[in-house]
């Protein structure tokens, strides 16, 4: 058991019996809000198409990451002290 579950035994522990109800009712309202919320961002996410809902083949994954990789491009040589004084120039027309 983590500490903090520790600690937070005993607080429930230290609840007087007629203010017990009170503490689940809150406990129990506070896991019904946090299921809703988490049933509809998963529902949103499943609608909108960012969230796939069948398993990804391991062939299909390696063949688009490979095809990304075959989007790189090598950047050429620069002078980056040229590019700025060029880019000054134009800029300020010196």
């Amino acid at each position: 058991m983590t500490a903090l579950r520790q600690e937070a035994m005993k607080l429930v522990e230290n609840i007087p019996e007629g203010e017990l109800v009170f503490f689940v009712d809150y406990l129990k309202d506070y896991k019904q809000k946090n299921v809703s919320k988490n049933n509809l961002f998963l529902e949103t996410l499943k609608t909108s198409g960012l969230m796939r809902t069948t398993e990804i083949n391991v062939d299909e994954r390696d063949e688009s990451y490979n095809s990304l990789l075959k989007m790189i491009k090598p950047i050429p040589n620069l002078d980056e002290e040229k590019e700025l004084n060029e880019y000054r120039t134009e800029r300020y027309k010196l």
